[in-house]
C-alpha cells in the first residue's frame, strides 16, 4: 500500500523473505499514516492478509484503517525503515525499527 510502495505490484514492492514455516521477515521503509496489507503473490489475488487474518500487532504501530472496504492497517509510527516478522501460524505482524 501507500505505506510502503504504493498500490501496485511491481519491482518497488519489498518482498519478505521465507524463514520457515508459514514466518517471512524483511526489511521494509515505511511512510507515517499511510495504508498497507500483506499479499503472498505480486497481484491482487488470490492471497492476501490484513487485519481480519492477522490478529496480533501492536497498536503503537500499527491500527485498523477505519473507513477502508478492505482489511488495511494505517501505520502510525513514524516514518522510516522497519524490520517486519509475519507469523501466520500465530496470526501475528511484529514491526521494530532497524537500527542502522
Amino acid at each position: 500500500g501507500d505505506a510502503t510502495h504504493g498500490w501496485n505490484f511491481g519491482s518497488t514492492a519489498t518482498p519478505l523473505k521465507w524463514i520457515g514455516h508459514q514466518i517471512w521477515e524483511g526489511d521494509v521503509a515505511f511512510t507515517n499514516n499511510n495504508y498497507f496489507r500483506l499479499f503472498e503473490q505480486a497481484d491482487w489475488g488470490p492471497v492476501n492478509y490484513g487485519h481480519d487474518k492477522i490478529t496480533d500487532y501492536d497498536t503503537d504501530v500499527i491500527i485498523i484503517a477505519v473507513g477502508h472496504g478492505d482489511p488495511n492497517w494505517q501505520f502510525i509510527a513514524t516514518s522510516g525503515t522497519y524490520h517486519v516478522k509475519v507469523d501466520k501460524r500465530n496470526g501475528s505482524i511484529v514491526i521494530t525499527p532497524v537500527v542502522l
